[in-house]
C-alpha cells in the first residue's frame, strides 16, 4: 500500500469512528418524556404549604390540592379538610373513625392535626416547613390502591362508584415539620389522591 492509500484509509477509519460514537451517543440521549420522576424537580410555595413535586407527572390542581389538604390538617380547618378528602372516606371517618369524640368536620379536622402533633411538631404545634413529594405511581396491588379502591366499593351507596373514578394515584411524600422545640424530617408518607368527574381528592 502506497502513502496515498495509507493517508485515505487513515482518515476513513477516522471519519467511521466518529461517526460509530456519534451514533452511540444519539442512541443514549434520553429526552426528558422518558426520564423517571423526580428528574424534573420544582418547588413552590405559592400554595397552602410549600411543595416539590416533579412538574411532569402533576399538573397544578393535582398539587394544590395536596397542598390544601396538608394545609388543612396544619390549620386544623375542617372545611378545606372535607373538601380536599374523598367524600365516601370523609363520611366514613366522620361517622366512624371519629363518631365518638368528633361531632363536625372542624372538629375531625382537630382529632387529625393533634395526632400529627403529637407525632411529628414536637411541643403540640404543627407546621409544614416544606414537603416534597418524592414518588409517584399508578400501579395497584403493593401501592395499596387496589384494597382502598376495593374498600371506598364497599363504603358507598353508589354502585356506579368504580365508573365514576376516573384516576387514582399513590403519593410518596418527606415532610419538614416544625414544631415548637425542634425541626424534625419524616419521610414516606403516603398519600392517596382520585380523580372523580375532574375534582381531586386526598386520602391519607
Amino acid at each position: 500500500m502506497n502513502h496515498g492509500s495509507k493517508a485515505c484509509a487513515l482518515v476513513l477509519a477516522v471519519l467511521c469512528g466518529t461517526t460509530l460514537l456519534t451514533g452511540c451517543k444519539k442512541q443514549n440521549v434520553m429526552t426528558e418524556d422518558e426520564l423517571p420522576y423526580g428528574a424534573t424537580m420544582r418547588s413552590t410555595s405559592a400554595y397552602a404549604v410549600p411543595l416539590t413535586y416533579d412538574r411532569r407527572f402533576l399538573e397544578e390542581p393535582q398539587v394544590e390540592t395536596i397542598a390544601s389538604f396538608l394545609g388543612a390538617l396544619e390549620n386544623s380547618d375542617g372545611t378545606v379538610l372535607e373538601q380536599t378528602t374523598f367524600p365516601e372516606y370523609f363520611a366514613y371517618e366522620l361517622g366512624e373513625v371519629y363518631a365518638e369524640n368528633c361531632k363536625n368536620a372542624d372538629e375531625v379536622a382537630a382529632a387529625k392535626h393533634d395526632a400529627l402533633a403529637e407525632t411529628y411538631g414536637n411541643g403540640g404545634q404543627l407546621h409544614f416547613k416544606e414537603v416534597e413529594l418524592t414518588g409517584l405511581t399508578q400501579e395497584q396491588q403493593q401501592s395499596g390502591i387496589a384494597a382502598l379502591l376495593t374498600m371506598l366499593y364497599q363504603l358507598s351507596d353508589d354502585e356506579h362508584l368504580a365508573e365514576k373514578i376516573d384516576n387514582t394515584w399513590c403519593v410518596t411524600m418527606d415532610w419538614t415539620v416544625e414544631g415548637a422545640e425542634s425541626t424534625e424530617l419524616v419521610q414516606e408518607r403516603t398519600l392517596y389522591l382520585l380523580e372523580e368527574d375532574g375534582v381531586y381528592y386526598c386520602i391519607m
